[in-house]
């Protein structure tokens, strides 16, 4: 599992690095993968050129595979996976928390981190929507620099609010 989980991570740098961005986008053109021209795709990944966007947003629709801690398994996203399923009416009964977020394992992510040397962040959980612009996260041996986590709504996530808080469907003006 380990020298899987080390291949995984070693392909979402490769895929972040931007002198690979021709490389991945002739690959995700594939009919198996997205089925678009390579340079539809190109204009998303990481160093592309060709934005459609202004340069002021430029980051803000790229794909990312490996930045802003992307490949860690962060036990909060088992609970926001588990509220928003709830929220919108998606599970019936009682949502385990605990269960869900001990799918998530950092500590196998971390093994194998740790033989690429890559930094690991010093918490299983992180709060979300809190940051407009970049920040770091807490991390060893190294803070991991992060980008902006708003949600579009101005809503914020803290995985230690309980789930039965959103036991409901949000209703929409």
């Amino acid at each position: 599992m380990q020298a899987a989980l080390r291949a995984i991570l070693k392909a979402a740098l490769y895929c972040d690095a931007p002198a690979h961005a021709p490389i991945v986008a002739a690959i995700l053109a594939k009919d198996a993968y997205l089925g678009l021209p390579p340079d539809v795709i190109l204009t998303s990944l990481p160093g592309a050129t060709a934005r459609r966007t202004p340069a002021s947003t430029v980051g803000i629709d790229q794909s990312v595979f490996f930045a802003n801690a992307a490949t860690f398994p962060w036990r909060s996203h088992a609970r926001w996976f588990l509220r928003e399923m709830t929220r919108w009416g998606y599970l019936d009964g009682v949502a385990d928390p605990a269960g869900a977020a001990a799918i998530f394992r950092p500590d196998l992510y971390a093994e194998a981190a740790r033989a690429l040397g890559i930094n690991l962040p010093n918490a299983e959980t992180k709060s979300e929507g809190h940051h407009a612009d970049g920040w770091l996260l807490p991390a060893s041996p190294a803070p991991i620099a992060m980008g902006p986590d708003r949600f579009l709504d101005g809503t914020r996530f803290d995985p230690t609010v309980p789930i039965a808080q959103f036991d409901r469907r949000p209703t929409l003006a």
